[in-house]
């Protein structure tokens, strides 16, 4: 399977980061041999702080511009 840079680069940071998430969606189907054209790429993030914290980091990492995005955002079922 080949991924586009940037998401091969945000899979990356967070596993630098020890991000607990999994790759769900087309991707994840295709890893399974059920190959589907999609234009991104969907990821699931287990909801805990540290976590949370975690994915700030990888985000920080990859380049992501933040703005105000902050720990109590991801926890919050809404965002």
């Amino acid at each position: 399977m080949i991924l586009n840079e940037d998401y091969r680069d945000i899979l990356l940071a967070l596993n630098a980061e020890q991000v607990d998430f999994i790759l769900i969606g087309a991707y994840a189907l295709a890893a399974h041999g059920y190959p589907r054209a999609t234009m991104d790429i969907d990821i699931w993030v287990m909801p805990s702080p540290e976590n949370a914290d975690a994915v700030i980091r990888a985000l920080t990492r990859f380049g992501s511009p933040l703005h105000d995005l902050n720990v109590e955002d991801l926890l919050n079922d809404d965002t």
